[in-house]
C-alpha cells in the first residue's frame, strides 16, 4: 500500500471510532452552569475562555486585559500574539468546522459574522444542549468531567430530571479533592469554607472533618461520581509523608491560627492520604495533575511515589494526568512499573502536536496499550471539538509512521 493511502487508511479509521475522553470541563466547568442555559456567548468569550485569557498576563504588558464582553478591536491584539499557538489553531478550527466562516483565519472581516452565529446558537439551543450536540458530532460518548462538589450537591439538583438524565448520560464526574484536604487552588479552598458555612454545626475536630468527608464521598457516589481529582502541584509538591494521627489531630486544633508551612504541609499530607484511602474504600481511581507548574518540581511524576508505594493505598488506580510533561519519562516509567498507574495525555495535543506525537510514540514503543489515556481538557463546545480534531490527527500521523517502521500492520494500527 502507497504511503499516502496507508495514512489515509488509518486516518478513516480513527476519523469514526468512538472516543472517550479522558479529561475535560467543558460541562459547565467546575461549578456547572445556570439552570437556564439560553443566554448569549459572544466570540470574545469563546476565544479567550480556556487557555488564550491564561496566557495573557504572560505576553501583554497593558494593564487592560481583554474579557469575554471586550470587542473585536480589543482582542485582537491578544489573538495576534496567539495566532502561531496549537492552542489557538486548534480552537479556530473548532470554530470553522461548527460554524463556517470566510477567509483563512478570524479576522476584522469575519468577526461579527462568527460571532452572530456563536450568539445564536447558545440563546437557541442552550449550552448544555450544544454541548452534546457537538459530542455527537465528533463521536465523543463520554467525557470525563472535573468537577467542584457544588456541582454535584447544586448544579446537578437544579436540574429538571430528563435534563439531568442527558448529562448523566454523558459525564463521568470526578471530584476535585484538594479543598478538603486544606490545599490546591483559592477556588477548591473556598469550596470547603461554603461546606462549612452551610452547615449547623461544621466540624471542629479532625474526626469531625474526616465523617464529613466520608459522607461528600457517599453522595458523590450515589449521586454518579466516578473519581477523585487531586490538584495541589500547583501550590506544592506532589510528596506526601505518612503523619502520625496524634500529630495530625494536634494540627487541625490549629489550623486556624497560621500554622508554619512545615507543619500545615504535615497536616495536608494526613489529609491526602486519608481521603485516597476512603476514595480507595470506595473503587474510586484517583486522578492527579502533574507536570505543568511552577516549580516543575512540585508537578514532578516521581514524586507520586510517595503513594504508590505506601502499604495503606495499596492497588489504588492512579491515573498521570498531563503525562507529567515537561518530565513525561518519569510518568511512562511509573505507568510501565505499576499496573495500578495510568499515563493519560490529556491536554497535551493542544499544548503541542509535536510534543503530543513524540511522546505517543515513546508510550507506544513503551506500555502496554490499555496503559495510555487521552483527554480534550477544554472548557467550551469549540476547543473541544478542535481538541478532537487535533487528538484524531496525532494518533493517525504516530501510527502511520509505526506502519512505515514495520510496527504495525495497518488493521493492527486501525485497531490500536
Amino acid at each position: 500500500m502507497q504511503k499516502d493511502k496507508i495514512h489515509s487508511a488509518v486516518q478513516e479509521k480513527i476519523e469514526h471510532q468512538h472516543f472517550y475522553d479522558s479529561h475535560s470541563h467543558m460541562a459547565g466547568m467546575d461549578n456547572g452552569s445556570p439552570l437556564n442555559d439560553k443566554q448569549e456567548t459572544s466570540l470574545a468569550a469563546i476565544l479567550l475562555h480556556d487557555y488564550i485569557s491564561y496566557l495573557a498576563p504572560s505576553c501583554i504588558f497593558s494593564p487592560q486585559i481583554p474579557t469575554s464582553t471586550s470587542g473585536w478591536q480589543e482582542i485582537e491584539p491578544l489573538i495576534n500574539l496567539c495566532r502561531n499557538m496549537s492552542t489557538y489553531t486548534a480552537l479556530r478550527e473548532g470554530i470553522r468546522a461548527l460554524y463556517g466562516f470566510k477567509g483563512d483565519d478570524i479576522c476584522a472581516a469575519n468577526a461579527k459574522s462568527i460571532d452572530e452565529k456563536i450568539r445564536h446558537t447558545y440563546s437557541t439551543l442552550g449550552e448544555r444542549a450544544w454541548q452534546r450536540k457537538v459530542m455527537k458530532k465528533c463521536n465523543v460518548k463520554r467525557q470525563v468531567h472535573i468537577c467542584q462538589w457544588q456541582y454535584i450537591s447544586e448544579h446537578w439538583k437544579s436540574l429538571p430530571l430528563s435534563e439531568l438524565q442527558k448529562q448523566k448520560a454523558i459525564l463521568s464526574p470526578s471530584l476535585v479533592i484538594d479543598g478538603f484536604c486544606l490545599t490546591g487552588l483559592a477556588q477548591s479552598r473556598k469550596t470547603l469554607e461554603i461546606i462549612y458555612q452551610n452547615m449547623k454545626k461544621p466540624p471542629v475536630s479532625l474526626i469531625q472533618h474526616e465523617e464529613l468527608c466520608e459522607q461528600i464521598l457517599d453522595d458523590f457516589i450515589k449521586a454518579g461520581g466516578k473519581s477523585i481529582k487531586l490538584l495541589c502541584a500547583y501550590v506544592r509538591t506532589l510528596e506526601f509523608e505518612d503523619v502520625p494521627t496524634s500529630t495530625a489531630k494536634r494540627l487541625f486544633s490549629k489550623k486556624k491560627t497560621n500554622l508554619p508551612p512545615s507543619d500545615f504541609k504535615k497536616l495536608q499530607d494526613y489529609l491526602v492520604i486519608r481521603l485516597l484511602e476512603m476514595a480507595q474504600k470506595r473503587n474510586l481511581p484517583l486522578l492527579v495533575h502533574t507536570g505543568y507548574s511552577i516549580p516543575t518540581k512540585w508537578g514532578d511524576a516521581e514524586n507520586l511515589l510517595t503513594l504508590l508505594q505506601n502499604p495503606r493505598l495499596t492497588g489504588m488506580k492512579i491515573g498521570i494526568v498531563h503525562a507529567g510533561w515537561p518530565a513525561y519519562e518519569k510518568a511512562l516509567l511509573l505507568a510501565r512499573t505499576f499496573k495500578n498507574c495510568w499515563f493519560d495525555m490529556a491536554w497535551l495535543p493542544l499544548l503541542s502536536p509535536h510534543i503530543a506525537e513524540r511522546v505517543l510514540t515513546e508510550a507506544i514503543d513503551i506500555l502496554p496499550r490499555n496503559k495510555i489515556m487521552i483527554g480534550t481538557d477544554t472548557g467550551t463546545a469549540e476547543s473541544f471539538y478542535g481538541a478532537v480534531m487535533l487528538i484524531r490527527q496525532t494518533l493517525a500521523k504516530t501510527l502511520t509512521a509505526k506502519i512505515r517502521e514495520k510496527q504495525f500492520s495497518v488493521a493492527e494500527a486501525c485497531n490500536y
